[in-house]
């Protein structure tokens, strides 16, 4: 039983920080991808 509440423990604590860790990259990939079409409309102008 006790190896349940482990498992349950680290869902608890890992399921918020793997959230929060795929938010932080889609905020990061988010502003490349800007970054890059803006220099891409920039390149054409």
């Amino acid at each position: 039983s006790s190896a349940r509440a482990w498992v349950k423990n680290s869902w608890i604590i890992g399921l918020p920080a793997l959230l929060m860790a795929g938010q932080l990259f889609i905020l990061i990939f988010g502003v490349i991808l800007m970054t890059f079409v803006s220099f891409m409309f920039l390149d054409e102008a």
